[in-house]
């Protein structure tokens, strides 16, 4: 995990697609999560390498790192190495099951972004948490 600069703020989709921006080209899915303090300030990163066509960090690696950076809130993203940012049904039930146990934990899931090529997709925008 890597601690950024204490100034930075999280406030859009755009913003976050810009430093999430090294999950792309990548030949094998990679997803990253920010973490952001009650006013979406960055507290910190960790990135996660899957396969050609899974990525699935655990829940728990993804809690723990939260909980350890008393994060208020979190930014979700991974990346379509295939080229398409449509959200897939996994993807869509990875999403609703990271917002449940977020919830639980008192943490808002600000967003969960599919960077492919130039494209991103914000499940938010689309509708879809």
């Amino acid at each position: 995990m890597s601690d950024p600069a204490p100034s930075l703020f999280v406030t859009d989709a755009g913003q976050a697609a810009a430093l999430l921006a090294g999950l792309r080209g990548s030949p094998v899915e990679r997803a990253a999560v920010l973490y952001l303090d009650p006013e979406w300030r960055l507290l910190g990163r960790a990135d996660f390498t899957g396969t050609l066509d899974r990525v699935t960090p655990p829940f728990r690696t993804i809690f723990a790192a939260a909980l350890r950076l008393d994060a208020a809130a979190l930014v979700f993203a991974h990346s379509h190495p295939h080229g398409n940012s449509e959200a897939s049904a996994p993807d869509i039930a990875f999403t609703r099951a990271l917002i449940r146990m977020a919830a639980a934990l008192d943490i808002v899931v600000a967003d969960h972004l599919i960077v492919a090529g130039d494209a991103v997709t914000s499940l938010r925008d689309a509708g879809l948490m």
